[in-house]
């Protein structure tokens, strides 16, 4: 495998390593792990973690970078209300909800932080796609991304903090805070 050969094969800004088996079947799989160390030697490829590799000269929006580290997730939390414009405050981390275990990974892209929610809690999202390269990742509606928080940072009364309602759904606000325990009900009254 060269990486001239895996470049072109590869469309997106990241690769899998389980892919090149499929691309390279005539390569054993000691040598493509020697080729991709190699590659990431010569600053071809970035390691984001173990069995993804990113092209630097390729550019990949961070929420879509959240969606390929960590599967099942969906964006939420500070990362996701700031997106909103619900909270001022610029995370310095993205932070995401899933419904399987907690998890961290510092990447040389940055850090992306992974909470584990309930099961019954693992809903109010949507697909979005970005626009550099027409990826996808699950971001939360900003009403579940302000009761994630409130849940997952136990926060019981937001009069004090800087959070901005004016662009919230107030029903569905409503709805999906029924889901919740009931502080997180109460901590909605301002």
């Amino acid at each position: 495998m060269t990486f001239t050969a895996l470049s072109s094969m590869i469309r997106t800004p990241y690769v899998h390593t389980y892919q090149l088996a499929r691309l390279f079947p005539s390569e054993s799989p000691k040598t493509l792990t020697v080729q991709l160390t190699r590659f990431v030697g010569r600053g071809l490829l970035i390691r984001l973690k173990r069995g993804i590799y990113f092209f630097p000269e390729r550019s990949i929006d961070e929420l879509t970078l959240a969606s390929v580290l960590y599967h099942p997730s969906y964006v939420s939390l500070e990362t996701a209300l700031h997106v909103y414009g619900i909270i001022p405050d610029i995370p310095s981390t993205v932070t995401s909800i899933t419904p399987t275990t907690s998890n961290t990974f510092i990447t040389p892209r940055g850090t992306y932080t992974y909470s584990r929610i309930h099961t019954h809690l693992y809903f109010g999202y949507h697909i979005h796609t970005d626009a550099t390269n027409q990826l996808s990742y699950n971001l939360a509606e900003p009403e579940k991304a302000l009761l994630d928080w409130m849940y997952m940072r136990t926060i019981r009364h937001l009069h004090t903090f800087r959070v901005d309602f004016s662009s919230l759904n107030r029903e569905r606000l409503t709805t999906f805070s029924k889901e919740y325990p009931s502080w997180v009900q109460e901590g909605l009254r301002v």
